[in-house]
């Protein structure tokens, strides 16, 4: 039975709003140890302390130390934060993560019909986008940077929208998140890839603002955290822990410090020339597909990648199913189940909350660390080799062709497909 246009948009509406009064009801039913973390740098900036004392710092009921680990210009950011009642800072928190996860949904939905090869979708981009915001708000990265107060919803709509939209300024939004969390500078370097060099420029510039803006309190902070801090991994937490997902973390909870690390250095290059090497290919086909591409990579390479940095799942995931659909339609079965199986592998993980189910289920330590250890990161290379194969199944240069074209009237009530060309059927 096939439901009325009305009955399917009061449905996917009762789930996004029930996925938000869950997201909302997580951050407020958790610890927020994370944004409470933040709030104590703001507090030693207003008080003028040191951001990395030793006394900066959280301890757990598990006796985890979490001090300080951000840059100046994030205790910066978070000091109107840190002089509002907490639950008034809780209240605007929540709305700023949930309102993040809704862009990233809108930004990714806008592309999908397109990128499945459907000139004209069935449905309407706002309801695309509830249905992936309210089946990530069950997803563990998603609900993770609720209960702990994580900022990676906010950084990665920043940069999402940032590359996926050609904005008159585009980079500049980008250099301001790296100066805030260093990991979205992979983006600037990614500019010097797709040779955007008036990109990079204001990359660089919104960076530089970072620093400047970190210096109001002291320049001490910021040549502390940019020449010292930044590379004490330490300080973030012990890389052989189960929830760091990263190939560093796999490497070295299989191998021990010494050869994990070079088994990293080795898998990272890999993953980096091969990630870059995709994402460029795509430029040209999709920008959101290759923004996706590289902050896959940044979660894959990064010394530690914590379940809360996971967000880029959200359009990796979509993307990929969206791809499927095409490569079917268009007789690419092959391609098609690969990334039918990268789809599936990603989202079971998240979406079965692994590491907690494993953790009943199979207290074993052996089987929990290898099977939710690995899990996230076995995902992600799938994701990564799917969509670089997934390629082949669009014709380039077209990019630019759409938009120029494009007008303000383009959004209509189908999405935007200016980011992707209209179906040409399979290609070689």
């Amino acid at each position: 039975m096939t439901l009325s246009p009305d009955v399917r948009r009061a449905i996917v509406t009762v789930a996004a709003v029930t996925g938000a009064a869950f997201l909302a009801w997580r951050m407020f039913d958790g610890k927020y140890v994370d944004l409470r973390v933040y709030l104590l740098g703001a507090d030693a900036l207003l008080d003028g302390k040191s951001l990395y004392d030793s006394s900066i710092a959280i301890t757990t009921k598990s006796g985890l130390v979490l001090p300080f680990t951000y840059s100046p210009f994030a205790a910066v950011v978070l000091i109107p934060f840190a002089l509002l009642p907490i639950k008034l800072t809780l209240a605007i928190w929540t709305f700023l993560c949930i309102a993040s996860l809704a862009g990233i949904a809108y930004l990714t939905a806008q592309r999908l019909p397109a990128l499945a090869g459907k000139t004209k979708p069935d449905w309407a981009t706002w309801e695309i986008a509830a249905v992936i915001f309210a089946v990530a708000a069950f997803a563990e990265p998603i609900g993770q940077n609720l209960d702990v107060g994580q900022v990676n919803l906010m950084i990665i709509f920043v940069v999402m929208y940032d590359t996926v939209n050609r904005t008159k300024y585009a980079g500049f939004a980008t250099g301001m998140a790296a100066g805030f969390k260093v990991l979205p500078g992979i983006f600037i370097v990614f500019m010097l890839v797709t040779r955007r060099w008036a990109d990079f420029g204001r990359a660089l510039l919104g960076f530089a603002a970072t620093l400047v803006i970190g210096s109001f309190f002291g320049i001490n902070n910021v040549w502390q955290y940019w020449t010292s801090e930044l590379f004490k991994t330490e300080r973030v937490g012990e890389i052989v822990r189960t929830s760091n997902l990263s190939l560093r973390g796999i490497a070295t909870r299989a191998l021990g410090e010494d050869a994990g690390t070079l088994v990293w250095i080795a898998l990272g290059i890999v993953v980096v020339v091969g990630g870059f090497v995709f994402a460029a290919m795509w430029w040209d086909r999709s920008r959101l597909v290759a923004a996706t591409i590289v902050g896959l990579m940044s979660l894959l390479i990064s010394p530690i990648s914590w379940p809360h940095h996971w967000v880029w799942l959200v359009p990796a995931i979509s993307i990929c199913a969206a791809l499927a659909v095409r490569a079917f339609r268009s007789g690419r079965a092959g391609i098609g189940w690969l990334l039918s199986v990268a789809v599936v592998a990603a989202t079971i993980p998240p979406m079965i909350q692994l590491r907690y189910i494993i953790s009943i289920l199979i207290p074993d330590d052996w089987f929990r660390v290898w099977v939710v250890g690995t899990a996230y990161g076995v995902a992600g290379v799938l994701l990564l080799v799917a969509l670089g194969v997934g390629v082949r199944l669009v014709e380039p240069g077209l990019q630019s062709k759409e938009d120029e074209s494009r007008t303000p009237h383009d959004n209509n009530n189908h999405g935007d497909n200016s980011d992707v060309p209209r179906e040409e059927g399979p290609t070689s």
